[in-house]
């Protein structure tokens, strides 16, 4: 959430949301979940994003991606982005 020193400085943040997902077993970030935002004159996005890893031998490796959102800077054309990938180890 967002703290309360932020709160009334909403607009001028770039994430939104975030939430993490540990391990019980040992703490290691094992999700998270992005929403950021911005918009001005030069350039305005908002992008949700979701990321899984899985444990691949010793190290933690995007197991699901999901990206959804769009993205707008003056004199281009307004560029929009849905996917979703899934990695087998």
């Amino acid at each position: 959430e967002v703290k309360d020193e932020y709160k009334q400085k909403k607009k001028k943040t770039v994430i939104k949301y975030l939430k993490t997902y540990f391990s019980k077993v040992d703490f290691q970030v094992i999700a998270r979940d992005y929403t950021v935002a911005y918009q001005s004159a030069f350039y305005d996005f908002d992008v949700d994003m979701e990321i899984k890893l899985e444990k691949s031998g010793e190290i933690y490796l995007p197991s699901f991606i999901r990206y959804e959102g769009w993205w707008d800077i003056p004199t281009k054309k307004r560029e929009t982005s849905e996917f979703r990938s899934i990695f087998n180890y």
